[in-house]
């Protein structure tokens, strides 16, 4: 391109200016050319990468197998996505510090209220489910009861078992309830204790009325065979007058039906559920079984001295 001097606003301005004035105007449009196409440039990789990371958080929010981490991650990518839009805000002046430090300060505030929503009803959820399970193992421990004999080992091993889910179902009621969650630690402690000291109570009592079941059992058993064993000594009362044998066997026999019978009667004594306190209860109990024991020994003794004499007026049938 030839130039040649010219008058521009009624001054000379040589080839050689002119030429370097063009050249500054073509350099300045093309630096901002250039400028706006990197500003472009810099705009679609930054929206790239945006949207890459975007997708990653998304695959490794979906990768979480816990559902309750889960939505934690899905409020964090939240927060930070708004925090970011805040940033950009500060940066671009449309918000001034004050309001930016407010909104982080709140956005910080509404994240920890999500999670703790988020923990609430999940331990919600795990203890709707727990009591759930007692209950339908109380329900199956029951029916399996009601099929028990009463008075077996089963029967009150099964009991047990009742009472250590019912122990566990009250503890998880209480623990649920609001009017718990607003106890201190130490009433909370203090209110499972109590709960504690109920069931200790429980299976104390259970186990007394299991002994005294089974002492029932051995005394009725007893009673049966004391029965028995007078009954066949009984058979012995006509030939025990004129046979030696037959009044010996009779003796052993009126022996242990007394000795069995006395047995009976102290088991049953020492079994019997009682209104007085202990150890009150027990003193009655030794007072009563020994003077049972001491009238047990004495018809003992008195047949064990009677001999046999023959003939019609020869010891007595105790």
């Amino acid at each position: 391109l030839e130039l040649q001097d010219t008058i521009i606003d009624g001054k000379k301005v040589t080839a050689a200016e002119l030429r370097e004035k063009l050249l500054e105007q073509v350099t300045q449009k093309y630096e901002a050319k250039k400028k706006d196409n990197t500003k472009k440039r810099n705009e679609e990789d930054e929206k790239s990468e945006k949207e890459w990371s975007e997708k990653l958080s998304n695959i490794k929010i979906s990768a979480i197998k816990n559902e309750q981490e889960k939505e934690k991650a899905e409020l964090k990518k939240g927060y930070d996505k708004t925090k970011e839009d805040l940033d950009k805000a500060l940066s671009d002046k449309k918000i001034s510090q004050e309001q930016y430090n407010t909104a982080i300060e709140n956005l910080k505030i509404a994240l920890k209220n999500a999670e703790q929503k988020i923990d609430d009803d999940a331990n919600k959820s795990d203890a709707d489910k727990r009591i759930k399970r007692l209950d339908d193992e109380l329900k199956f421990l029951q029916i399996k009861g009601e099929a028990l004999r009463q008075g077996t080992k089963a029967y009150y091993e099964n009991r047990k078992l009742i009472l250590d889910k019912a122990e566990e179902r009250e503890k998880e009621d209480i623990k649920n309830s609001d009017e718990f969650k607003k106890l201190s630690k130490e009433q909370q402690e203090q209110a499972l204790l109590d709960i504690e000291k109920k069931y200790v109570q429980l299976r104390k009592n259970l186990k007394q009325e299991e002994a005294s079941a089974n002492a029932q059992i051995a005394v009725q058993t007893l009673q049966a065979l004391a029965a028995v064993s007078s009954a066949i000594a009984s058979a012995y009362d006509e030939e025990a007058k004129t046979s030696k044998d037959a009044f010996e066997k009779r003796k052993k026999l009126q022996l242990a039906t007394t000795i069995m019978s006395g047995a009976a009667g102290i088991i049953q004594i020492l079994s019997q559920p009682s209104t007085l306190p202990s150890p009150a209860d027990w003193i009655v109990k030794g007072l009563n079984a020994g003077a049972l024991a001491i009238t047990t020994g004495v018809q003992i003794d008195k047949i064990k001295k009677t001999k046999f004499e023959g003939g019609e007026n020869m010891g007595k049938n105790y």
